[in-house]
C-alpha cells in the first residue's frame, strides 16, 4: 500500500490540483537529497525511479490533467476556450487569497501560462499566496492597470462588496473586442456587477456558468482516473515481482551457502576418518555431497519460484533452515 501510495502522489492524483506535474519535481528532488546522504539504497532507488517513470507516463498516456473537476481548475478551462490551447501568452489576476484563491492560483500556476498576479485585501496574506504560488503580487485596491496588465480575472474574495463595477471598466483603455477579457465572478455573494457584462469585449461568468464545465468533464476524469489507477496497479504488481525474484534470489544464495558450508565441514570430518581411500575416491565422495546438496536443495528453490506471495515463504525458508542464525554444525553430528 505504501508503494502505491507513492505512486499516486508521483502522478498527480493525490494533489490539489489532479495530475499537476510541480510533484514530479519535489519527488526526484527528494530522491536526490537521500542520493547525496546516503540514506537511498539500490531498492530505494529503483523504487523512486519507477515512480517517477509511472508519473510521466499517466500525463502522457492519460488526460488526467486536463479534466477539470472543481471550481477553481475549471477557470483554466473557461480561459482555454475563450483564448485556446495555449494559454503561455495569457495573464492571470486573482482576487482573493483564502481557500479557493488559493487553489485556483496553484492550479493557474501548474498550467504553464503567461503571468500570474494576486491581489488582496490582507497584503500578509496576499503575498504569502504569491510567494507560494511563485507570483507576483499586486497592490489593493483594484485599479485600472491591474485590469489592463490581466487578459483573465477571476474574483472569489468573501468581501460584500462590489469590487469590480461599469465605473472601473470605463477607465480600462486596454479593453479590446480583439482580445477578450475574461472576468470570473466566483465570489458568494458576487465581487462583479453583472452589468460590467455588457462592456463590448468583456467575457463575464459567474459561479453558476462554471457547473457545465465541471458537469462535461466529469466523465472524462473518471475515465482518466480509471486509466491512472490501472497504470499503476501494473506497475506496482511488476516491481513488485522483480523484488520477489530478487529476494528469492538472495534466500536461496543464503541457503545454498549455508548447506555448503556444512557440507564442507561434515566433509573434512569425514575425510580425516578415510585415509585409506584413493584421492579419486575423495573426488567422488565430494561429488558425491554435492550431488546431494542439490538434489536436497531442489524442492526448496521451487518452491520459492512457484508461490505467489513470495515475502511469507521466503521468510518460511529462513525460519525453516535457521537463515540468518548462527549455525552449530557440531550439533546432531553423528560419526560416519
Amino acid at each position: 500500500s505504501s508503494v502505491k501510495h507513492l505512486y499516486e502522489v508521483t502522478s498527480g492524483l493525490n494533489s490539489l490540483v489532479l495530475g499537476e506535474s510541480e510533484i514530479l519535481g519535489q519527488v526526484k528532488s527528494a530522491l536526490q537529497v537521500a542520493q547525496k546522504n546516503g540514506t537511498a539504497g539500490p531498492r530505494l532507488n529503483r523504487l523512486f525511479q519507477n515512480a517517477l517513470n509511472t508519473g510521466k507516463k499517466i500525463r502522457t498516456e492519460t488526460h488526467i490533467g486536463s479534466n477539470p473537476a472543481s471550481i477553481s481548475s475549471v477557470s483554466v478551462e473557461l480561459a482555454r476556450r475563450v483564448f485556446g490551447q495555449n494559454l503561455s501568452k495569457v495573464t492571470f489576476l486573482v482576487v482573493g487569497a483564502g481557500k479557493i484563491g488559493r487553489s485556483t492560483a496553484l492550479c493557474i500556476k501548474g498550467s504553464k501560462v503567461g503571468g500570474l498576479t494576486i491581489t488582496n485585501r490582507s497584503e500578509g496574506k496576499g503575498r504569502s499566496l504569491a510567494e507560494e504560488s511563485n507570483s507576483e503580487f499586486g497592490t489593493w485596491p483594484l485599479n485600472p492597470k491591474l485590469l489592463n496588465d490581466n487578459d483573465v480575472i477571476i474574483c472569489c474574495t468573501s468581501s460584500r462588496e462590489t469590487l469590480i463595477d461599469s465605473k472601473l471598466i470605463s477607465q480600462c483603455a486596454g479593453i479590446r473586442e480583439t482580445r477578450p477579457k475574461l472576468i470570473l465572478d466566483l465570489a458568494v455573494p458576487r465581487n462583479v456587477d453583472p452589468k460590467v457584462g455588457s462592456f463590448p469585449g468583456i467575457i463575464l461568468q459567474n459561479i453558476d456558468d462554471t457547473s457545465h464545465v465541471i458537469d462535461e468533464t466529469l466523465e472524462g476524469r473518471k475515465n482518466a482516473l480509471q486509466d491512472a489507477n490501472a497504470i499503476i496497479d501494473t506497475n506496482v504488481r511488476e516491481l513488485s515481482e522483480s523484488f520477489n525474484v530478487q529476494n528469492i534470489g538472495q534466500v536461496m544464495g543464503e541457503l545454498r551457502g549455508q548447506a555448503e558450508e556444512i557440507r564442507n565441514s561434515e566433509l573434512i570430518r569425514t575425510m580425516g576418518k578415510l585415509e585409506n581411500l584413493s584421492e579419486q575416491d575423495l573426488d567422488s565422495v565430494s561429488e558425491l555431497t554435492t550431488r546431494i546438496i542439490n538434489k536436497f536443495l531442489h524442492a526448496p528453490t521451487m518452491f520459492l519460484r512457484n508461490v505467489k506471495d513470495g515475502e511469507n515463504s521466503e521468510q518460511t525458508i529462513r525460519d525453516v533452515f535457521g537463515l540468518g542464525k548462527a549455525n552449530d554444525t557440531d550439533q546432531n553430528n553423528s560419526d560416519v
